[in-house]
């Protein structure tokens, strides 16, 4: 698996819907900032597929849903919302404020994980509180800290 570093940064943005990252199989890291600009759906296939970014993806503003069977590695998550809706997500071990993952929600499919290995997840919401549902969703194991003590 050879890392892909490009200059400037991957961009993912559409005129209308939204943008997608696909990967149909194997193994690929993304070494090099990412730009979302519009909600951005990552696919990753099969349930050995798997798609590592280990760069920041600059995303506040916009969703971004995990599809397929395979796993998404990422440095953090930084965007309006999380929606996994298959496979899991794993936040790449840190243990620092770089490894912080902040979103405004939070959605996960049943069957689904999130791993914060030994990083935190900051839940900025507006409106009623989410501490019910994310209790929930702690569990029931399906958002882990895989390396915390």
């Amino acid at each position: 698996m050879t890392p892909v570093h490009t200059s400037p940064p991957p961009t993912a943005g559409v005129s209308s819907g939204s943008a997608e990252i696909n990967v149909a199989s194997g193994a690929h890291t993304i070494a090099s900032p990412v730009l979302l600009l519009d909600s951005t759906a990552i696919y990753v296939g099969p349930a050995n597929g798997k798609l590592t970014i280990t760069s920041d993806v600059a995303a506040s503003a916009v969703r971004i849903t995990k599809r397929g069977g395979g796993a998404l590695e990422m440095k953090n998550v930084r965007s309006d919302s999380l929606w996994i809706e298959q496979g899991q997500v794993a936040i790449l071990p840190s243990g620092t404020i770089a490894g912080t993952s902040n979103v405004t929600s939070l959605s996960l499919a049943p069957a689904t994980t999130l791993d914060l290995s030994n990083n935190a997840l900051v839940v900025d919401y507006s409106g009623a509180s989410p501490l019910t549902s994310v209790n929930h969703l702690i569990t029931g194991s399906q958002l882990t800290s895989s390396l915390l003590d």
